[in-house]
């Protein structure tokens, strides 16, 4: 019989869900009701800014379903929701008029600066007890995983 717990992708879904759900309550426990979806959302938008305007510019859906790993409809869905809050901007591509381009408005910007700082207490109660050479192995062995699972070529049955 599958035992579960001696898989590393078992191990890696319940990270991943506890990690979305802790995160997202402590985010509402802190006034701000930021899902684990639209926090993705936010730290790929945030990433684009730094990189430079013309990076931010050309943001489209399609890039951030790609980014977060979402599909196209989810994060159409995302976007609305987080326009009504406020958080971000979609106009239409000024070379193709079926696109558009999401930014980021002064009120998404400034979450950054408010959830960082909660995302980063988490995280180290998750990284407790585990030295930067653990952090480092399991960091390079997920990555690889990912990567494993992006290639077409690898793992082929």
């Amino acid at each position: 019989m599958l035992n579960p717990s001696s898989i590393p992708l078992h191990w890696a879904h319940r990270l991943s869900f506890l990690s979305r759900r802790q995160l997202s309550e402590i985010f509402r426990a802190a006034g701000y009701a930021v899902s684990a979806e639209e926090w993705a959302v936010l730290i790929y938008l945030w990433q684009q800014e730094e990189r430079g305007s013309e990076n931010a510019a050309q943001t489209g859906p399609a890039d951030i379903a790609d980014h977060t790993i979402r599909d196209r409809t989810t994060v159409t869905r995302l976007l609305d929701g987080m326009e009504k809050k406020g958080w971000v901007t979609r106009v239409l591509h000024p070379q193709d008029r079926r696109r558009f381009q999401v930014g980021l408005t002064d009120k998404g910007r400034d979450l950054r600066t408010a959830l960082i700082p909660l995302a980063r207490t988490h995280m180290a109660k998750a990284f407790a007890g585990l030295d930067q050479h653990e952090l480092e192995v399991a960091n390079k062995v997920l990555r690889h995983m990912v990567e494993n699972l992006m290639s077409p070529e690898k793992g082929a049955f």
